[in-house]
């Protein structure tokens, strides 16, 4: 059988504006302050957030919040008065987030930055440099301090209650840090040395003497990351055994974002550069004005449209173009099952088709619709995405593989029944499996991240298995009923608070 991956552009017209992006600014980011920090929350492209202050040094802090994609943005915090300057900032979720800067100043929200306290993260903390977390659970701080003897890097693995200072090896300035997987970091910062943790953040040791002083870091892979610096550019795809080196002209590199494909941004004064080659090459990707912008961060959402945030309350973004895409669990099946298609289209997508081949219903305009195929065979499956300008569409020939499955009732799983849905802090699952059958409940999210697993056997009876979903962030989930014969059946929930 074939498997055939045809792009189709739709309007030969549209070309252009499709595909010729450019980083813009935004129509309003709500703050002239200086924007050090920068988070989208997960799984999701419209809502983020950037903090940031007044002056270089120990000024008054703001936080500005867009709902709308990121091309408006209004000032959230404080409310009233003053805070003292932000440098770091990051969500987990669309509700809890933290922030850190200034005279020892690290603030954490559970409302979606509606509200801020004052949390515990580090002492003898002179200010807070950066934020990251890996995962829900497990998150660093990096900060200046005012012993030369602190460790400044604080360690959560309990999504930010408590935190502990690192062991040893981190008595030294480390300005930026980024996850390479879940149990490896690396910190840079004015000594011109990589630092190294393989145990979650808790031990460091150098790792590489690159010079100049560090300013930036990100990895997209176990192997693939790159570094900011004063005139410079590092990248290594070995995973820090060896760093390339580009030269840059006379400016500080801070931002930096890596991608998977190779793609990859530094940002800094004025200007920044791309590679798309896992830094093979690289050329100038946006040219401002001398000495008008510093940028000091590059983030991205999922759809692929990248931010990059500065001096004098600068948001550029850079639009994805147009490109459907998407998945599917599972992609062989017996007949009478169901398929679940997830979309990871890029760009500003407004709405979405679908044709399934043999499928039932035949036709979507869902993002993420589940499709029931009755007859045995082959079928194609074909999304095209529409944007304010333009369209693309994606055809993948002989996806959905259906089979007779001899031995496997068409009954096998007569229902499944989710309630409430809407669900809020838990979700009901009506069950009816076979006495006797082995059959295991998954909860996904959009990314296929699995979130939940639930193993039992049936009875033969109707069955309501309660889950806790309080922690789960709002939006749209997948469950998976399947059996030990293969078999599986797919619902969609959405979580509200």
């Amino acid at each position: 059988m074939r498997k055939i991956i045809a792009a189709l552009i739709s309007g030969i017209l549209f070309s252009n504006t499709i595909f010729a992006q450019t980083w813009k600014p935004v129509n309003q980011t709500g703050t002239s302050f200086i924007l050090y920090g920068m988070s989208f929350p997960p799984g999701q492209n419209s809502i983020g957030y950037a903090c940031g202050m007044k002056y270089t040094y120990d000024a008054e802090g703001v936080i500005v919040k867009t709902t709308d994609g990121g091309d408006n943005w209004t000032k959230i915090w404080p409310q009233s008065g003053q805070i003292n300057g932000l440098e770091g900032i990051w969500f987990i979720n669309d509700k809890l987030g933290f922030a850190g800067g200034w005279n020892n100043y690290f603030i954490r929200t559970t409302d979606g930055g509606l509200t801020w306290t004052q949390v515990s993260c580090g002492s003898n903390v002179w200010y807070y440099e950066d934020v990251v977390f890996r995962d829900n659970l497990n998150g660093v701080v990096a900060a200046a301090m005012n012993g030369a003897s602190d460790q400044c890097i604080f360690i959560t693995s309990d999504g930010g209650n408590t935190w502990v200072p690192a062991t040893s090896g981190t008595n030294v300035n480390i300005m930026r840090m980024a996850y390479a997987d879940d149990n490896t970091l690396f910190g840079v910062g004015m000594a011109g040395k990589v630092y190294k943790s393989t145990d979650k953040g808790h031990n460091w040791s150098i790792s590489a003497s690159l010079g100049p002083i560090l300013t930036g870091i990100d990895f997209a892979t176990g192997k693939f990351g790159i570094i900011g610096a004063e005139e410079h550019m590092y990248v290594t795809t070995d995973g820090g055994l060896t760093w390339k080196m580009h030269n840059a002209a006379y400016e500080f590199l801070f931002g930096c974002k890596a991608f998977d494909d190779g793609t990859a941004y530094w940002a800094g004064d004025d200007n920044i550069y791309k590679t798309t080659d896992f830094g093979n090459t690289i050329q100038l990707d946006y040219q401002g004005p001398i000495g008008e912008t510093t940028f000091y961060r590059v983030r991205s959402t999922p759809n692929g449209n990248l931010f990059a945030c500065g001096s004098g309350g600068t948001i550029l973004k850079k639009s994805a173009p147009l490109s459907a895409n998407f998945t599917a669990s599972p992609t062989t099946i017996c007949r009478y099952g169901s398929v679940a298609f997830t979309d990871l289209s890029l760009g500003n997508v407004v709405s979405w088709s679908w044709s399934f081949e043999g499928g039932t219903p035949s036709t979507s305009t869902e993002q993420n619709p589940v499709i029931t195929y009755q007859e045995v065979g082959t079928f194609d499956v074909t999304l095209t995405v529409y944007g304010s300008v333009g369209s693309n569409t994606l055809t993948i020939n002989d996806m959905i593989t259906v089979e007779e499955c001899v031995g496997v009732e068409k009954t096998e799983i007569p229902e499944i029944r989710v309630f409430p849905n809407p669900a809020g802090d838990y979700l009901n699952i009506s069950i009816r499996f076979k006495q006797g059958e082995e059959y295991k409940l998954t909860i996904q999210n959009l990314t296929e991240q699995i979130l939940r697993t639930i193993n039992g056997v049936g009875s033969g009876k109707e069955k309501t298995v309660q889950v806790n979903v309080s922690d789960l962030p709002e939006g749209n989930y997948l469950l998976t009923a399947g059996t030990a014969t293969g078999n599986r059946i797919h619902h969609k929930f959405v979580v509200v608070r």
